[in-house]
């Protein structure tokens, strides 16, 4: 990542737009840190999109908030797979309400244990 005058990053042509993390390491990781992996995960992707996106978002409350923000977040993602010829085939929608769903049940284990 090189720092340009005005404090934002430009991204060097090979490396990731967005926080890359593979699909085992990010289970295990939320397993080992109780679900704040999530958290750092989406934080992280939000300071992507205010970097390269030029959006004035607060990545710390929207990753707060992550259970209202995902939709918008993948959505951010699939904008920006587009624009660099990614290819991609999840929809914002499953991943807003997929992320949502297991929280909610991952809250409601705390009463409930079977549901955990």
């Amino acid at each position: 990542m090189t720092t340009i005058a005005n404090a934002y990053h430009v991204a060097d042509s090979d490396a990731p737009i967005f926080f890359p993390v593979s699909r085992a390491k990010f289970i295990l990781m939320i397993v080992v840190t109780l679900g704040w992996y999530a958290f750092y995960c989406s934080y992280r992707n939000w300071r992507y999109v205010q970097i390269e996106r030029r959006r004035n978002v607060s990545a710390a409350l929207r990753a707060l908030f992550s259970i209202l923000f995902m939709y918008s977040l993948a959505e951010e993602i699939r904008i920006m797979a587009h624009k660099y010829d990614v290819e991609s085939d999840v929809k914002p929608v499953f991943i807003g309400a997929g992320f949502a769903f297991i929280l909610i049940c991952a809250q409601l284990g705390r009463f409930y244990a079977p549901l955990y």
